[in-house]
């Protein structure tokens, strides 16, 4: 592992040197954008890093740090990462398993004996380093149930704000909720990433922000990227979508981005006696975000061997699949996976590797297309949910990019719409009897006409499948050409033409 990180610091002080070289018809796309968001007081400010193939391409500082203080945003100035703390804790975490300081299917109890937590039968499943990674373990969000949810009624905390005076304490509170699923068989967004910096300080035999320092921050040169940043008037004072324009958020304060407030406290970053959230704690500035995505994109080194990289950037949840995830996209290591363009109705290329956060930043890096974008805000809500970042994308990618037709394993989908009667019957073959693969659950199938009826409800909505039908005769069998069914919600009803 030395000898990695040694050879390796070359190749991150040539990406870091390497020349500005700006693409002119990015910029006349990008700039129109955030000016645009920034005129409408959509965003307060932000900084958005364009590179291609490891050249940066486009940069541009814009908007206000402080808006009642009127200090502008410059390409220094350090945002509060939220979620954007994930990849680097996740990286962290695969640096010393392939260091074998442990295993990732090491059980967590290994390391936090504290930590068991029972599903709702009383079981005591083993929760594992890996299922803490990919969001498998059973965990989720306070935000992200109702305001009398299991985790509100333990008092446990997201990682935002001031409530809990330890990570023990909290992890605690976290083990007497109930895990939402068994381990391993369901994918959760989850306050995991908590009690991973746990183990990462136990195993690591350190506090987390040594941690990271060591595997992550320190190789690769990312001086502005901590949990305790030491001038205030550099970070970015922090925002939440509202109309007409964004507010300030105070210190105590709840943003709304899932099904109950999110208790948050900016100043929590300027709190040394705070515990470093490993989901949500870290502060940086766009340029560190840059580097440490380009390291990764390009192989790892000098933290991550090649090998690590393939399963920290590759969808990792075999067959498990959520709503939560969005139709298309898989999950690796702390980062969102797109499996299939089409079906996701998106602009990025297959692999395409992302996340947000919920203080209003976001990237993704597009292996396809050599692309790694950076877009780091103060305003929450506007920054990764509204439009903004659905504009960003666009002008990134150009007007000429297309969403491809969907597919499920190359195989074009057909839509049907919810409560309406869906019936396919298999072109005329001299054949006795059929069976099928894949039926949707809304669905009949007639064995002895192949035929394939149904109405779908609105539970339906969203699924696919890849489906099979094989003839049958006295001379064997055949496999039909496959195709996949998308359940798609009745589309709203036109609105009236005003009369003349």
């Amino acid at each position: 592992m030395l000898k990695r990180i040694v050879s390796g610091i070359v190749g991150v002080i040539a990406i870091a040197a390497s020349a500005f070289a700006a693409d002119v018809t990015l910029k006349s796309r990008l700039d129109p954008v955030i000016d645009r968001a920034i005129k409408d007081e959509r965003i307060v400010g932000t900084v958005v890093l364009v590179a291609r193939d490891g050249k940066l391409i486009y940069k541009k500082a814009a908007g206000l740090a402080d808006r009642e203080a009127r200090r502008p945003v410059t390409l220094d100035t350090q945002f509060r990462l939220a979620s954007l703390t994930k990849p680097i804790v996740a990286a962290a975490t695969v640096a010393l398993a392939d260091a074998e300081i442990f295993r990732l299917d090491d059980p967590v109890t290994r390391w936090y004996p504290e930590f068991k937590p029972k599903l709702a039968d009383g079981r005591e499943p083993d929760v594992t380093v890996y299922q803490l990674l990919s969001h498998t373990a059973g965990l989720g969000y306070g935000y992200l149930e109702s305001g009398k949810g299991p985790y509100h009624q333990a008092g446990v905390s997201d990682g935002f704000d001031r409530s809990v005076p330890s990570l023990d304490e909290n992890l605690k509170r976290l083990a007497k909720a109930p895990l939402l699923y068994e381990p391993g068989t369901g994918w959760s967004y989850s306050i995991g990433y908590e009690l991973l910096g746990g183990v990462l300080e136990n195993a690591g035999k350190g506090r987390l922000p040594a941690v990271l320092q060591r595997t992550v921050t320190k190789p690769l040169g990312l001086k502005a990227t901590t949990f305790t940043p030491a001038d205030k008037k550099r970070v970015a004072a922090q925002y939440a979508f509202a109309i007409p324009r964004p507010k300030r958020l105070a210190d105590s304060d709840t943003i709304d981005v899932g099904k109950s407030p999110l208790p948050v406290a900016p100043g929590r970053v300027f709190d040394r006696k705070a515990y470093p959230s490993a989901g949500a704690g870290l502060v940086g500035t766009a340029e560190d975000y840059l580097k440490f995505l380009e390291a990764i994109r390009q192989g790892g080194t000098p933290i991550l061997d090649s090998a690590a990289v393939y399963s920290f950037t590759t969808n990792s949840l075999g067959l498990i699949t959520s709503p939560a995830l969005g139709k298309g996209w898989g999950y690796g290591y702390g980062v969102a996976v797109l499996k299939n363009q089409g079906l996701a109705e998106s602009l990025h290329g297959v692999g395409t590797w992302r996340l947000s956060g919920e203080y209003g930043s976001h990237f993704w890096v597009d292996p396809q297309a050599g692309l790694t974008v950076v877009v780091l805000t103060n305003t929450a809500g506007a920054g990764t949910q509204e439009r903004f970042s659905d504009d960003i994308t666009r002008a990134v990618y150009g007007p000429e990019r297309k969403i491809a037709q969907p597919t499920v394993d190359g195989i074009p989908v057909t839509t049907v719409v919810e409560g309406k009667a869906y019936k396919f019957v298999p072109e005329a073959v001299n054949a006795a009897s059929f069976s099928i693969a894949n039926k949707p659950s809304w669905a009949a199938f007639d064995a002895a006409s192949g035929a394939l009826t149904g109405t779908p409800k609105t539970e339906d909505v969203g699924t696919y499948g890849d489906i099979v039908i094989t003839a049958t005769n006295s001379s064997g069998s055949a496999s039909l050409p496959g195709f996949a069914l998308t359940v798609a919600p009745v589309p709203p009803p036109a609105a009236p033409v005003a009369a003349k």
